[in-house]
This record gives structure tokens, sequence and C-alpha cells, in this order.
């Protein structure tokens, strides 16, 4: 089980903190804000410069490829995010044939840049690094070890979030239950669910995050996400500690 944190400039105000398998420093704060990536800071598919390109020649059968997995196999998709199965296998098992114009590998190398390029919500990025004058912040998210390795290109998020928590690293998903994901790092840094909230566009999750004791915005809008992350921050309730 890893857990990576990305610590782009270091606090004034640290403690060590044992992620992975090195030592790090994480801020001496006391509550954590827990965001997820898909649908909350990023709305963009895989292999986007190809989907969203009227005039890329892949777009049609990468599209047919790709849909019934996005849609259809659920399974594979979890097991995709839980790190039982590799980009690669994932890119071999479409099962696209490319012409000489492309070489073998050109999937699967395309995907991992269309990772490295994603961007953030510029309106939530600037909540989040309002909130992190005093709160750790931490991506959440179920996602595959492709985005794993994009996050530190991903220059928005490395200067916003303080650690990751991405499933495909965990072996769990969110779903699995939140003491699984959330709890082992909470504890690691002297954390409880009650010191802490969750962004989350997926009902289920956030309510399951509220019954373990901490609270949860349901993000459906941007303007409606920002200003309950902003209420929340300047109107904190007593810690747990």
């Amino acid at each position: 089980m890893t857990i990576r944190s990305v610590l782009p400039h270091q606090h004034p105000r640290v403690a060590p903190s044992l992620d992975a398998e090195s030592v790090t420093f994480l801020p001496l704060w006391s509550r954590v804000v827990f965001v997820d990536w898909n649908g909350v800071l990023n709305n963009e598919p895989f292999w986007a410069s190809i989907l969203t390109s009227n005039q890329h020649p892949l777009r049609e059968v990468l599209r047919r490829a790709t849909m019934p997995l996005f849609t259809e196999q659920r399974e594979t998709l979890r097991a995709w995010m839980r790190g039982t199965l590799t980009s690669e296998a994932i890119v071999r098992d479409l099962g696209v044939s490319l012409d000489r114009r492309y070489k073998p590998d050109f999937l699967l190398r395309r995907l991992h840049e269309d990772c490295r390029r994603m961007r953030c919500a510029v309106a939530l990025v600037e909540e989040l690094r309002a909130a992190k004058t005093n709160h750790l912040i931490v991506l959440a998210t179920d996602n595959m070890d492709c985005f794993w390795r994009a996050v530190p290109s991903i220059r928005d998020l490395t200067k916003t979030i303080d650690a990751v928590l991405c499933s495909s690293q965990l072996g769990v998903l969110k779903k699995d239950g939140v003491e699984s994901f959330f709890g082992p790092w909470l504890r690691r840094h002297n954390l409880d669910f009650r010191d802490a909230l969750l962004l989350d566009d997926t009902a289920e999750t956030c309510e399951t995050f509220r019954v373990a004791g901490g609270a949860a915005i349901v993000v459906t809008t941007m303007e409606d996400t920002v200003a309950a992350l902003r209420e929340w921050r300047l109107n904190p309730r007593p810690s747990s500690q």
C-alpha cells in the first residue's frame, strides 16, 4: 500500500509524516479537505486529445472500443482503478488496430500524455488554496495507474494539494468503505473523520463519509461547491483533538 505526499513547497510549520517508504513533511493543521478528481476538479475523459477532436482519424474507432469499458464492463473498470489491471493491459484488451502511421504503443503513450495535460477547475482550485493556509488539502480519487503517474505533471494540482490518495495505489475504492480508503491516512496524521471534509460528486460516498463522522459536500455546480467549502472553512466546529 503506497500513499504519496506531493510537496511543491515546504511549509514553515511542518511535522514529519511517514508516507510511502520515506519521511515526508506535512503542515501541522488539525483539519483536512479531501477532494475528488473526476467530476469535481476535472471533467476530461481519458484520451481527450483523440475523443474530443472531430479531426482525429482514431476518434470513432477509439470511442467504439472504450464505450463498453466505461459503460458496461464495471468489474474490469474497478480492477483498473484498484490497480489489479494495468493501463498496458487495458489498452491491449481494447483491441484497436493501428495502421503504419502509428507506433504500436501509440494509444498507451497518448493515454499518459493526455493525463499529464489535464486541467483543474479554476474556481475550486482558488478556494482550495485559500483553505490551504490552515487546512491540509488531499486529493482522494478512485483512479487508475496512468493518472497516478501523471499527478506530478499537473501543475495546478501539485501547487494546491499536500497529498494524494489514489485507489490504484491503495488497492481499495471509496465504495469499498470510507474507513478502508481514508482511515489509515487520517490515523497516520493524528486526525479523525470529525476533522475532515469530503468534496465528491457521488452522493452515496458522501453519505457514508458523514456516517463515519465527517462532513461532506455533494458536488453539483461549481458555484455551490465553492460557496459550501468557504462556509465550512470559515466556520469550523471543534476539532476531535
